[in-house]
């Protein structure tokens, strides 16, 4: 399954109404796999008459896609550097042989290929680099709900599953503490 990491056409939707804790399975939402690690998300929600709702999210992921969502771009990663330092390495290096054997053609074609190489090195590590935004998208609605959605649907419908279930048994602590407070009041009177 790890092959199938682009967001597919299908996706389903979920609203949630009102919770501050959305359950998901021990499954990486990314590839399917069993899930060892956690990534923080966040989304900041609505903002009407000083009223904020924000919505925080430990979302499964296992160790390779999780290497692939930490991966640093830019400048920052080491592919990056490689690919500044050869360009400038080919540039120093084709002005001075343009300065000895006076051949342009010779400077420009080392200077392209100081950069075209690592440029080309670069691209193919970066085309890795997973988002977590192809695979769940976050939308808060409005300031009591936020909605999400999920390019694999199976996903979608454990996430739906397991929270049905985790609402239900909230439901029915609440139901069986209230009966208990009420037998502790019948037993004092």
């Amino acid at each position: 399954m790890k092959e199938n990491r682009k967001i597919n056409s299908k996706c389903i939707a979920l609203e949630f109404y009102n919770l501050n804790e959305i359950y998901f399975p021990n499954i990486c939402i990314v590839c399917g796999e069993i899930a060892e690690n956690r990534i923080k998300k966040s989304v900041y929600g609505w903002s009407k008459n000083d009223y904020k709702k924000n919505y925080f999210f430990d979302l499964p992921v296992c160790n390779d896609c999780k290497l692939n969502i930490e991966m640093k771009t830019g400048f920052a990663s080491k592919s990056g550097k490689l690919t500044f330092f050869s360009a400038l390495i080919g540039l120093v290096i084709s002005i001075i042989l343009y300065s000895l054997i006076f051949s342009i053609f010779l400077s420009i074609g080392i200077f392209a290929t100081t950069i075209i190489f690592p440029y080309i090195y670069h691209r193919g590590i970066l085309k890795q680099k997973i988002k977590i935004n192809d695979h769940l998208k976050i939308n808060p609605n409005r300031m009591d709900s936020v909605e999400l959605i999920f390019s694999n649907i199976k996903y979608g419908n454990t996430v739906k599953e397991i929270n049905k279930s985790k609402i239900d048994e909230k439901f029915k602590i609440k139901d069986i503490e209230k009966e208990s407070q009420e037998l502790n009041d019948s037993k004092i009177d």
